[in-house]
């Protein structure tokens, strides 16, 4: 469900072994820009930020506001918990996707990869927003002190393409560049496992054409998941 007011978040209460916490607790007034942010509090786990953020407007709200603000802890922090809650409701996050897309830009990788993470999520719901951010992408795809950073970008990239045939078109290239860039690196097994949903998906047929060209290659001479994975995608590309 998506955040509720703050009396019926008392009513739900926390998960089974959580402590109760409410907004006032971990949400604070920012009286210098005039609006409430998180408090950052290592006694309150992760994942029940994301839960009480889900039941509770001034959590979620607050969480936004700590991601565009000045502090790079607080943006760090929310961002995390904002790609938490993207993964389990997107549709809570749509009313802020321009302050998420806007996180892309900060000059801290964990910031950036988290936004990016949620904005994955939130392709099929905001896709004209989300085409915008290709060229902060393309950026992040060359990030050199965070490979997270890195394959956060071309999942969000290959979402793009999934989603939409004409889009396809455009981030293809970013993405062929990519495949050929980090062949062999720590992080390209997780490229591939998106590069078969990007072959699953409604990307155009001259890019499922390529991409099963670029792929034929590992599909026969590689080994292992390699070998695997690059099957997979061929094999989707060529499905009729």
């Amino acid at each position: 469900m998506c955040a509720t007011s703050k009396k019926d978040s008392e009513k739900t209460g926390s998960g089974k072994g959580m402590h109760k916490v409410h907004a006032e607790n971990i949400v604070r007034e920012d009286t210098e820009h005039g609006n409430k942010v998180i408090v950052v509090d290592p006694e309150v786990g992760k994942d029940e930020y994301v839960e009480q953020a889900l039941a509770d407007q001034d959590i979620l709200d607050a969480l936004v506001n700590s991601l565009q603000g000045d502090d790079r802890r607080g943006r760090q922090f929310s961002a995390t918990i904002i790609a938490s809650i993207a993964h389990q409701n997107p549709e809570c996050l749509v009313p802020s996707i321009d302050i998420i897309c806007a996180a892309v830009s900060r000059p801290e990788a964990q910031t950036r990869w988290e936004s990016f993470e949620a904005l994955y999520e939130l392709v099929p719901y905001c896709l004209s927003n989300c085409k915008k951010l290709i060229d902060a992408a393309e950026t992040s795809l060359y990030d050199e002190e965070s490979d997270l950073a890195v394959l956060a970008a071309f999942k969000f990239l290959c979402r793009l393409g999934e989603e939409d045939t004409d889009t396809s078109r455009k981030v293809w290239p970013l993405i062929d560049e990519a495949i050929q860039c980090y062949h062999g690196d720590i992080i390209f097994n997780d490229m591939l496992d998106e590069l078969v949903l990007l072959a699953k998906g409604a990307s155009a047929p001259k890019v499922k054409k390529e991409l099963a060209a670029r792929m034929a290659f590992d599909a026969k001479n590689g080994k292992g998941a390699l070998k695997r994975r690059s099957q997979l995608i061929v094999d989707a590309c060529n499905a009729k």
